[in-house]
């Protein structure tokens, strides 16, 4: 499977980390079960086979064809029965608050349909859309509609993730609150507001991720270099966390990459300019 990314034009990228596309082509329609990682950045996809929505949950039911999806802290598993079409928009972690004015924390492990929030026939315009550019084009007219109805932001917010960005392994509430010239707890209910999950819980995350990184590129011998590396007390915390948030263990990693079932670590990535 190839996934085809594409960074965002220069007044995007504020709010919006980068776009992606690809197929699901399977014969016999056989279904397809794809795991995603916890992830703190919230993003839209887009999703169809020949107008269908294909994508499920684990109960059977169809998620909408478009959606707006918020940050997540632990794994999930979804299913795919078409030849699919998918098209995606990963956010900065503020974005939900900032360009869609919803509480960051009412949208933890959820998703809305984008016709009951954006426009009632968005999902029409894009079912229409038969070229990959027309497609594009409805979600950057979107988003940059959206910039515009931007009423406030939170700096200090904004701020406080550039803190946990350059030194993830040795921050803490108490050392961004402190920095900040903010109160713990007053600091904690306005990370949840914007970003939608507690500061602790996406420091978790970050961690994870970075360390997810460091393992694909399989420059480390041994995973206790990576559990000092990222912060962690040992080898057992390390397995331990890694897969509270992947669902899986380290050693696993390989068995997931090459069965291509988990959509973070689908190998043949494409960058479009």
């Amino acid at each position: 499977m190839k996934i085809y990314f594409k960074e965002p034009i220069e007044p995007l990228k504020n709010y919006v980390k980068y776009f992606w596309h690809t197929n699901f082509e399977r014969p016999n329609h056989n279904f397809f079960k794809y795991n995603m990682m916890a992830d703190s950045s919230p993003g839209l996809i887009f999703h169809h086979d020949n107008g269908n929505a294909t994508i499920s949950e684990r109960d059977g039911s169809k998620l909408p064809n478009a959606f707006l999806y918020g940050p997540s802290n632990k794994p999930c598993s979804n299913f795919d029965n078409g030849n699919s079409f998918l098209y995606g928009v990963v956010f900065q972690p503020m974005a939900i608050k900032s360009l869609f004015n919803i509480d960051a924390n009412l949208m933890k492990n959820n998703l809305l349909n984008l016709d009951n929030f954006i426009e009632h026939n968005i999902t029409d315009k894009l079912l229409n859309s038969k070229k990959l550019e027309s497609i594009e084009l409805i979600f950057n007219t979107l988003i940059k509609k959206q910039i515009r109805r931007v009423e406030k932001e939170d700096f200090l917010i904004k701020k406080s993730l550039e803190l946990i960005f350059h030194n993830t392994e040795n921050q803490s509430i108490s050392n961004l609150s402190s920095s900040l010239k903010i109160s713990k707890r007053q600091f904690e209910r306005r990370f949840n507001t914007f970003v939608g999950i507690p500061p602790a819980n996406y420091i978790r995350v970050s961690k994870f991720q970075k360390s997810l990184n460091l393992l694909l590129t399989g420059k480390y011998q041994k995973l206790s270099d990576i559990a000092y590396q990222f912060g962690y007390t040992d080898q057992s915390h390390f397995i331990k966390e890694f897969k509270s948030f992947s669902g899986f263990k380290p050693k696993d990693l390989s068995k997931n990459e090459n069965s291509q079932c988990n959509f973070h670590l689908l190998t043949e990535r494409i960058i479009l300019n």
